[in-house]
């Protein structure tokens, strides 16, 4: 939750930088897709304090739908006049301790997990990929 204002930031940046391109440069062909990465380990090593931390229950598919709702109606609609920027979003949600011992892999979603994170059908990677194919 400590990174949602980075996030924040990164996506707006991002935008401008696309805004940019497609309309002072003339590259209106410009495909800009936005894939973030979701954390729904249990506990993870954080490369800052370096210490075992431990990800709240709800707080992965908290930061999913922060990001899914900023592209519709939050900060990057409103930073863009409600027009739209990303041709494409997509989440990815992973289960990664961050240690060298132990292998990060793609969230199940299962309903068995401590974690379970519910990704919105218009952000899923498969239909990232498919937005950016349809645009090309």
């Amino acid at each position: 939750t400590k990174a949602r204002p980075r996030l924040y930031s990164e996506i707006l940046s991002t935008g401008i930088i696309v805004r940019d391109a497609q309309i002072d440069r003339g590259w209106p062909k410009t495909v800009v897709a936005s894939l973030s990465l979701v954390n729904a380990a249990t506990s993870f090593h954080s490369s800052t304090t370096g210490g075992v931390k431990k990800n709240k229950v709800g707080e992965a598919q908290g930061v999913v739908d922060m990001i899914a709702r900023s592209f519709r109606t939050g900060v990057v609609a409103h930073a863009f006049n409600g027009g739209q920027v990303f041709d494409a979003v997509g989440i990815t949600v992973v289960d990664c301790e961050n240690t060298a011992t132990s292998a990060t892999a793609v969230h199940s979603g299962a309903r068995t997990h401590p974690n379970r994170v519910t990704i919105p059908a218009a952000a899923t990677y498969n239909q990232m990929v498919a937005d950016i194919v349809n645009r090309y």
